[in-house]
C-alpha cells in the first residue's frame, strides 16, 4: 500500500460507500430500498494507514512480525494504472484473543473491498474474492515470520448479519463468546471477533495456491 493508493481510495472508493451503503445500526429499523449495509461506511483509510504507520514508529526495535504490514489489492486499467479494489492492515503476532492464552496469533486491523458500484462505474467486471483474498494475505504475512497460520478479527456489528455470516460460513472462522483485554487500546468482546486456528487458516489458504507464483 501506498499513500497513492489511499488517495484514490479516499477520492473515488470512499464516495461510494458514503453514497450507496449504511452501517447497520443506521438501517436498525429494516433494509433501505437501494441501500446496502457495510461496515466501511465512514472509514478513513488516511488515518488507518497512517496509524499502522505510526505503530511501527513507536515501536523501532520490536520484532519484525510485530510490525504493522498493509496491503491494496489491485487491477490493472488498460492504460496500465492500478486501480485499488481491496484495503488491508494487519499485524502478524498480536496478542492472542483466548482466556488463558498468552500465545500471538495474526490479527486483520482493518479490511475492505470495493463495491460492485465501484466496477460498475469503471466499465470492467467485478472482480470476486477480494475479502477473501486480503484474509489470505493476512495469513501468508503472518507465515512469513512463524510457522503457525492462526489469525483473528474483529468483526463489526455495523456490517449487520452478512458480515458475520460472511467470517462464519464462508471463511470458516469460529465466533469467540468471551471478553478479554489484549492491550491497553483493544479488549475483545464477546460475539464480535472470529479466529481461525492454524489447521483451518491453512486450509482456507490453500484455495489460493494454485494462483499463487503467476
Amino acid at each position: 500500500m501506498t499513500w497513492e493508493h489511499v488517495d484514490f481510495w479516499h477520492d473515488h472508493v470512499q464516495p461510494i460507500i458514503q453514497n450507496h451503503y449504511v452501517k447497520w445500526e443506521d438501517g436498525a429499523n429494516g433494509p433501505v430500498p437501494g441501500i446496502g449495509i457495510r461496515a466501511d461506511v465512514g472509514w478513513n483509510w488516511h488515518f488507518y494507514f497512517w496509524l499502522a504507520k505510526r505503530w511501527n514508529t513507536v515501536r523501532p526495535v520490536a520484532r519484525r512480525d510485530r510490525r504493522a504490514v498493509a496491503w491494496c489489492l489491485v487491477v490493472l486499467g488498460e492504460d496500465g494504472k492500478q486501480l485499488p479494489i481491496g484495503m488491508l492492515t494487519a499485524v502478524p503476532a498480536y496478542a492472542s484473543p483466548y482466556v488463558d492464552d498468552d500465545s500471538e496469533l495474526g490479527f486483520v486491523w482493518y479490511l475492505s473491498d470495493a463495491p460492485t458500484e465501484h466496477y460498475l462505474q469503471r466499465g470492467m467486471p467485478r472482480v470476486s474474492g477480494v475479502a477473501s483474498a486480503l484474509l489470505d494475505i493476512t495469513i501468508q504475512s503472518r507465515l512469513d515470520f512463524v510457522s503457525d497460520a492462526a489469525i483473528f478479527l474483529h468483526a463489526d456489528p455495523a456490517g449487520g448479519t452478512k458480515l458475520l455470516e460472511f467470517y462464519e460460513d464462508k471463511c470458516g472462522m469460529s465466533r469467540i463468546w468471551h471478553d478479554k483485554r489484549i492491550s491497553s487500546v483493544r479488549s475483545v468482546k464477546a460475539g464480535e471477533y472470529f479466529a481461525m486456528t492454524d489447521a483451518k487458516a491453512r486450509t482456507f489458504a490453500s484455495k489460493f495456491d494454485p494462483q499463487r507464483g503467476l
